[in-house]
């Protein structure tokens, strides 16, 4: 049996039993071919939501000329991290604390690394949102 799929969004990862693996969401169209004769099988893939967006640290201290970083991590109910989820990131104040990149997606391990930049002595959050998900580190520049 010869399997193809009609998109790279789903590949068959063992020919002997034609096993599917999705890699976006979508709609695939997988084809059987043996001795002449095919049949097709329609999917429609969708992508698991992000439950929580996790960070570490919980809070951090910049000093004023001074940055440090902060891991976000997207992950699912059941804790797996989530990769390629495109993340926003926002601080509350960046006359005193600025952040960046302003977006990213999520690496291979579900994580985004934010770099905050210590800019004036006070207070302000970063927020990182993926899939309408928030977590928010509230940053002290002394």
């Amino acid at each position: 049996i010869v399997w193809t799929s009609n998109t790279a969004k789903a590949s068959i990862s063992n020919s002997a039993v034609g096993a599917v693996v999705a890699a976006d969401s979508g709609a695939a169209v997988i084809t059987a071919t043996s001795e002449g004769k095919s049949n097709t099988a329609s999917l429609s893939v969708s992508l698991v939501p992000v439950d929580t967006v996790t960070a570490l640290p919980s809070s951090l201290t910049v000093p004023i000329g001074g940055s440090n970083s902060i891991t976000f991590t997207a992950k699912t109910s059941g804790g797996t991290p989530l990769s390629g989820r495109a993340a926003t990131i926002v601080s509350s104040d960046p006359a005193r604390a600025a952040a960046s990149p302003a977006s990213a997606l999520t690496d291979g391990s579900g994580r985004v690394v934010v770099t905050v930049n210590g800019v004036a002595s006070g207070l302000s959050n970063i927020t990182v949102t993926i899939e309408g998900k928030a977590n928010v580190v509230v940053i002290t520049v002394p």
